[in-house]
């Protein structure tokens, strides 16, 4: 994951806006180049990852992936709904204030926050469509 941001930079090449304009005053100054931002990118990484792997997996939205209700989110167990808002929040919480802190911070512009969000959900897509079954085959 690192790696691939790394690659990412180097192609990029482009500056963190302390580079470009003298008027702002980062807390830190790193010399490497701003696009993508590791911080958005591998926290929405992360995120998704804890939720599929451990939230989805707890025996409340396992019961109610069993119990073969057509609607499930309007069944008995009401689960599904509240997992997919958890999940939601979450999401919009937790990279909010990443992105939102990034830019604050003077660290990143937002075309590049965006881009790293970008980044993020692809290799999270590519996770789950491609890799995750791999993954648990090769560790069952």
């Amino acid at each position: 994951m690192t790696y691939f941001m790394m690659c990412l930079k180097s192609i990029f090449h482009d500056p963190r806006p302390y580079f470009v304009n003298t008027d702002i005053i980062p807390m830190q100054k790193y010399a490497e180049y701003g696009n993508p931002s590791g911080h958005v990118l591998l926290g929405y990484v992360v995120v998704s990852f804890v939720f599929d792997e451990f939230v989805y997996a707890h025996p409340l939205w396992t019961s109610c992936k069993k119990a073969n209700e057509p609607h499930c989110c309007e069944g008995k167990h009401g689960c599904c709904r509240w997992m997919q808002i958890l999940k939601i929040i979450t999401h919009f919480f937790i990279i909010g204030m990443i992105f939102i802190s990034r830019l604050y911070l003077g660290m990143h512009a937002f075309d590049q926050c965006l881009f790293s969000l970008t980044c993020g959900i692809y290799l999270h897509l590519l996770y789950n469509w491609d890799f995750k079954e791999k993954i648990h085959h090769a560790i069952n």
